[in-house]
């Protein structure tokens, strides 16, 4: 795990950041039927910041919006509403191809599959070599070559394997290769979206080893998404805890598995199996209500035991409490 980041300017700041999409029947359908429109709203108003050098993790039950976050973050949604900020320059007001084309080269993704992440056709070092290629990184076939060499040997393989196909590889060695092709134009920030979920378990632990070392000896800043927490306390810094696509939770690792303050959380960290102690795995309480039209107020009090009649009505902003922040009107008045 890397150190801290020495400077409290964040690389990446996220403020109010809206993505809806509109889920609607066609209008004819619509108009004969008489039936309304209706909005998903995937990412209701989330604002998170992260420094250099550290990770910051979003985690959540499948369906919270993670992955809509690293996508529009990554720039492959353009976002409802809000601010993406790189090093305080808003990336919806960057207008000129080349800063925009600056901050491409930066900011780089891995994806959840590594089998679909992969063109098929291609040999493993054009793949890896695209990037090189699409920003002027080398001078010649021959420094592409070896810089092809030198990221196949960073992640793990040999620069022999630029010669096969993605097909001649197993899972894990296809995801060091998304890694090297995301690394080759030498970027600042990685979005890692899920980047274990399709491996087996036995892999998984290889892979975070990886991309911790490759943070240590690169300097670089992770955005992660995950939906398991083993993962999550592996490679964070700081984690946001997602409900409905807003954060109810961002509190440091530490203090996530030792003082949950969130309702949420602590369901959540419910379902890790105490292997020591022999504690059975209890499964989330309740069902996820419908994103399309959530409960008024608190989305998450229909499943929560502390609940009251204010959480039904008013919804709960985040607030500080120690070195965490909170969106929970229990915690507020001291109720949990």
């Amino acid at each position: 795990m890397s150190e801290p980041a020495v400077s409290e300017a964040p690389l990446l700041e996220v403020r109010d950041l809206k993505m809806y999409f509109d889920v609607s029947k066609p209008l004819v359908t619509r108009l004969v039927n008489r039936m309304p429109r209706y909005v998903l709203k995937a990412v209701d108003g989330l604002s998170f910041a992260i420094r250099r050098g550290e990770t910051f993790s979003l985690v959540g039950e499948s369906g919270c919006g993670k992955s809509t976050v690293a996508r529009t973050v990554a720039g492959l949604n353009s976002a409802t509403g809000g601010e993406i900020l790189i090093e305080g320059k808003n990336l919806a007001g960057l207008k000129r191809k080349s800063s925009l084309s600056d901050i491409a080269r930066r900011m780089q993704m891995v994806f959840q599959s590594p089998y679909a992440s992969l063109d098929p056709r291609w040999r493993v070092r054009d793949v890896i070599a695209e990037p090189i290629r699409a920003y002027g990184l080398a001078a010649s076939k021959a420094e592409e070559r070896a810089q092809v060499a030198e990221l196949l040997i960073q992640v793990g393989l040999s620069p022999r394997d630029g010669e096969k196909f993605p097909h001649e590889f197993s899972g894990g060695q296809r995801q060091r290769i998304s890694i090297a092709r995301a690394l080759s134009s030498k970027p600042e920030f990685l979005i890692c979206d899920e980047p274990t979920s399709a491996l087996d378990v036995s892999v998984q632990a290889q892979i975070l080893n990886l991309m911790t070392k490759l943070q240590d000896e690169l300097g670089l800043t992770y955005l992660f998404i995950s939906h398991d927490l083993a993962v999550i306390d592996h490679v964070s810094d700081w984690i946001g805890v997602m409900y409905l696509g807003r954060i109810c939770e961002i509190t440091p690792k530490s203090e996530l598995f030792r003082n949950p303050r969130h309702p949420y959380t602590r369901m959540l960290l419910e379902t890790i199996p105490d292997l020591k102690g022999g504690r059975e795995r209890k499964p989330p309480e309740g069902e996820v209500p419908n994103p399309i039209s959530p409960p008024p107020g608190c989305a998450f009090h229909p499943r929560c035991a502390f609940a009251s009649e204010r959480c039904r009505r008013e919804r709960p902003e985040l607030a500080t409490f120690g070195p965490a922040r909170v969106a929970c009107h229990a915690v507020e008045e001291g109720r949990i």
